[in-house]
């Protein structure tokens, strides 16, 4: 027995359990590869400048005051990453478990709603939280990190070959 939607061509047609790993595998992976992800494109705004400026010159400090700059990066992309990458995991994860795979386009908008997650554990975890200014300049922020991070995340899938490769009909 095979999991299918209606219309599915021999490509799209995967058996149960291999379809389980497959959504599985890109849930691990994009919950851990999509914070570094988003850390490498966008630091934060306010100390990116500096954290760059001290990776790249050679004057500045030691090997190991730029590792432990680099380090510092890395860890901070975790705890501010961590909600929105396993929630567009999941949403890409459900998209693999029903349809085989999935575009750039669902990539997108799980990054959005990545960022609409993190987005609602700030809202819900401060209670005196600014709706109209705070969270619509931390929505401005988090927004483009996490749907470049998301499709950067889609990509590496594929190139990895978690995702199967689209296939063409042969005449």
């Amino acid at each position: 027995m095979t999991m299918s939607l209606p219309g599915a061509t021999a490509a799209t047609t995967i058996p149960p359990r291999e379809r389980w790993l497959q959504a599985l595998g890109v849930l691990v992976f994009v919950s851990l590869v999509g914070p570094a992800v988003g850390a490498v494109l966008f630091p934060t705004p306010l100390s990116g400048p500096y954290i760059w400026w001290t990776l790249l010159t050679h004057d500045q400090g030691t090997f190991g005051d730029r590792l432990s700059v680099l380090g510092y990066v890395v860890l901070g992309s975790y705890v501010l990453g961590m909600v929105p990458a396993v929630a567009a995991a999941l949403v890409m994860a459900l998209a693999t478990l029903f349809r085989g795979r999935f575009g750039y386009a669902v990539a997108a908008g799980a990054g959005v709603f990545g960022a609409l997650a993190v987005w609602l554990a700030f809202a819900v975890s401060n209670s005196t939280a600014n709706l109209q200014s705070g969270s619509a300049a931390m929505l401005a922020v988090f927004v483009p990190i996490c749907v470049v991070a998301a499709l950067v995340c889609r990509w590496l899938l594929s190139l990895v070959r978690i995702l199967p490769r689209k296939v063409t009909a042969r005449p």
